[in-house]
């Protein structure tokens, strides 16, 4: 006949799970559907349901209204029937939960164990909407190919970057720049905190953590001063590596608007990674020095 069917009794709303009527028996069949193991109150809501029922909409051709349960854990479905003691006048009578049918309703009723045979290979519980989104929602959630965020940006993070991987990037791309070094009169590759220069590294961080633990952005950059060759044209070239530290990630390129890699603050540097990003930002100074070679070539 329908699910979530309203009841009202005493000015208060009630809604039936499930409610069917029994052509054979004359009666109607109210049945709850439940969540999890079976539990005491069960029986008393399923006992007021069904004496507000047959109190309203129970006819003298309808057999006392008949309740089941059906409950369902992770591992088996149980069923229970409520079934008014016939032997009592309608107005004190009593529901009896019971897992045993009457003789006289077995051929009419399945029986408990046919009941549970059967939903344990499936029973649909009535959801609210707001439960089947949420369900949707962890069913999008789970489908997500994304790592996830394990830690926030904090203090020991940042100096991990600071002190470990920025001085072993420095080291490489000082190895890989050495002959272009010396085609300039001077050079030198520093750190930087907050776009500011620093020349002596893990000490100036420490003394800006003391001010602030706004750290947003660390780096290196690199001076190329005199190229040797220009002659009276001689100039200088500059480049930065930037790290961008954000509350869950952090970017690395050039600058804002040319990112190379993003990274979760749970990422483990390789030797390998921290190779690749040195030569990646060697190319990018060798190929400004070149322009910078081919533009005083061709005046």
């Amino acid at each position: 006949m329908g699910r979530q069917v309203h009841l009202e009794k005493g000015g208060q709303d009630y809604y039936l799970d499930l409610l069917f009527y029994h052509t054979k028996l004359h009666c109607h069949i109210i049945l709850e559907l439940k969540i999890g193991d079976f539990k005491p109150e069960y029986t008393g809501k399923m006992n007021f349901y069904l004496s507000a029922f047959d109190e309203d909409y129970r006819t003298d051709e309808d057999g006392p209204t008949i309740g089941i349960i059906l409950c369902k854990n992770k591992n088996k479905v149980t069923a229970e029937y409520a079934l008014r003691d016939v032997s009592k006048p309608i107005g004190i009578a009593e529901y009896q939960l019971t897992n045993a049918i009457p003789e006289d309703l077995k051929a009419e009723l399945p029986s408990i164990e046919d009941l549970e045979e059967e939903l344990e290979r499936e029973i649909e519980v009535p959801k609210k909407n707001v439960y089947k989104k949420l369900d949707d929602l962890n069913s999008l959630i789970e489908g997500l190919d994304h790592p996830e965020v394990k830690e926030e940006l904090n203090i020991e993070i940042t100096k991990k970057l600071f002190n470990e991987i920025l001085p072993e990037v420095r080291e490489k791309v000082s190895v890989l720049l050495d002959p272009i070094f010396k085609r300039f009169t001077s050079s030198i590759i520093h750190y930087t905190i907050n776009s500011q220069s620093s020349y002596i590294g893990s000490a100036d961080l420490e003394a800006d953590l003391l001010k602030t633990s706004n750290i947003h952005e660390i780096g290196l950059n690199i001076e190329l001063n005199g190229f040797k060759k220009g002659g009276l044209k001689s100039f200088n070239r500059f480049g930065g590596l930037k790290f961008y530290l954000g509350k869950y990630k952090y970017q690395i390129g050039e600058y804002r608007h040319k990112i190379w890699e993003v990274h979760l603050y749970d990422k483990q540097w390789s030797n390998d990674d921290i190779q690749q990003l040195a030569e990646k930002w060697t190319e990018l100074i060798i190929e400004n020095v070149a322009i910078s070679v081919k533009n005083i070539g061709h005046n």
